[in-house]
């Protein structure tokens, strides 16, 4: 890997109402990009060279033009990043800060950056959830569960502030690129088998402990109905360690139960907790399956599915910070 050309690729899409061509770098200063399935909103943050100018057009020697003259809050942005001209498609969202001095640092957010920027009214009897989500962010694709939310109620809230809301009821949402997903805790967008890694070879640094497996637990399930209505099913020992987890939708008992075994099964699942840190290739993103081998500690082997993925771009090398999340 020590051996492969580190490249990057960011790319600032043509606005026609601006007359603003597409801008296309290939040198940078660094790149930082957080994703993950518990937080609504990927972030990205690139530093650029300080001398960087454009011409006009392509016949333009003088160069004169700046990045903080030609971009603007909102401006699209592309973020490549790989080795030996092999650019995998790592960020796309918008611009939601640019540094005034020298180098510049460019601070972007997913396509929740625009969910951010609007005010929406909802008043329902009943809605379910995907038509909820279609109405407030227009998504394309939408993956949810068929699940009915009951009776709504937002007044001149932000689309994000509906989420988060969600979110304190159990369900995550977040964008893979154009696609929504919403209660699902990690979506199906691998599209492959597990990613093999062997620690030994492929993890800079790793660390991995095992996961702390409570003696005793509690687990609340509860949901909230139509009207209000309050369903709650528990299960373990109310001295052990309590679990809370709020539901919408749920109609029965006897599913709260259905849940509660499964989170059950979750938490008392031996495995391991904490992070690798890898080389930038292949490229990962969060609610992928990775396949943990190694042939000095067996038991670190296991397959896992990614909560979090943190990609650093720099002058120290391309670098990919997994945090396992469940075990498969």
């Amino acid at each position: 890997m020590s051996t492969l050309a580190m490249c990057a690729r960011v790319i600032f899409p043509a606005v026609s109402s601006r007359n603003r061509k597409e801008i296309k770098i290939t040198w940078v200063n660094s790149v930082s990009i957080q994703s993950s399935f518990k937080d609504l909103t990927d972030t990205a943050e690139v530093v650029l060279p300080r001398n960087i100018r454009f011409g006009k057009d392509k016949n333009d020697k003088t160069k004169t033009e700046t990045l903080n003259s030609l971009l603007q809050i909102g401006d699209s942005i592309e973020i490549y990043l790989g080795y030996n001209n092999n650019y995998p498609l790592e960020f796309t969202g918008y611009i939601q800060e640019i540094s005034t001095g020298f180098p510049v640092t460019i601070r972007c957010e997913d396509r929740m950056y625009l969910l951010k920027r609007k005010s929406v009214n909802v008043s329902r009897q009943s809605i379910k959830l995907k038509d909820l989500l279609s109405t407030i962010t227009q998504a394309a694709y939408i993956y949810c569960p068929d699940m009915d939310l009951g009776a709504v109620r937002y007044s001149q809230m932000q689309p994000t502030q509906i989420l988060a809301k969600l979110k304190d009821d159990g369900l995550y949402t977040y964008f893979n690129n154009n696609e929504l997903y919403s209660g699902i805790r990690y979506g199906d967008i691998s599209g492959d088998d597990p990613t093999i890694i062997e620690l030994e070879k492929n993890a800079i640094a790793e660390t991995l402990k095992m996961k702390e497996v409570p003696e005793k637990i509690y687990i609340r399930e509860y949901s909230i109905g139509a009207g209000g209505a309050k369903l709650e099913a528990t299960l373990g020992d109310p001295e052990g360690d309590t679990y809370v987890f709020p539901h919408v939708g749920v109609a029965s008992e006897d599913t709260l139960k259905t849940l509660a075994e499964r989170d059950k099964k979750r938490i008392m699942q031996p495995g391991l907790d904490g992070d690798i840190t890898l080389f930038g290739k292949p490229s990962l993103q969060h609610s992928m399956q990775v396949n943990l081998i190694s042939k000095k500690y067996s038991e670190k082997n296991g397959i896992y599915y990614i909560d979090c993925v943190k990609k650093e771009f720099n002058q120290n090398g391309y670098r990919q910070i997994i945090t396992l999340g469940d075990q498969v």
